[in-house]
């Protein structure tokens, strides 16, 4: 599991600075991308495993601190996030929101991005949770706007290219 990891990690950085020809950008692809989060984070709230299957695509790809995964079944990508959301309830966790104000996507074709978002998960209470940033990969492979992977990013590096 370790080498395919390595070799979608390489895959996504070399395709996302190797010119393949220039995808056609328009408002359009943003709407639509922005509207496959929201119904993602609408899911990931209300726990609605069924949807959040509907949203995602298998080969999935998970990179953060600590844990770089990838998933070659829909199951196990549910089962990962049942172990992600369910113990926010004990925390006190309520709702999360994305700053789509601020999402940055990068078109690397025609059938993938990149979407960058930084969100905040808040409690019952109304109080702050937590924070962070993640970067979307998002395919169009099967007709429309799905997320292939997720790769968590430190909030105050979000946006930034050094």
């Amino acid at each position: 599991m370790l080498r395919k990891t390595s070799s979608l990690i390489a895959f996504l950085l070399i395709s996302s600075s190797v010119v393949m020809g220039q995808a056609e950008w328009n408002e359009a692809i943003r709407q639509q991308i922005e509207q496959t989060w929201e119904a993602y984070n609408q899911a990931f709230i209300a726990k609605d495993y069924d949807k959040i299957r509907d949203l995602v695509q298998v080969p999935f790809f998970r990179w953060s601190e600590g844990e770089t995964a990838l998933w070659q079944s829909p199951d196990d990508v549910i089962k990962f996030y049942r172990g992600h959301r369910e113990p926010l309830d004990a925390r006190g966790y309520k709702t999360s929101r994305g700053d789509l104000s601020e999402a940055r996507i990068s078109l690397l074709s025609p059938t993938r991005a990149l979407f960058s978002l930084r969100y905040r998960r808040y409690k019952a209470d109304g109080s702050l949770l937590e924070e962070g940033a993640a970067i979307y990969l998002m395919s169009n492979a099967s007709g429309k706007w799905k997320i292939q992977g997720i790769m968590s990013q430190d909030p105050a590096e979000m946006g930034k290219v050094h």
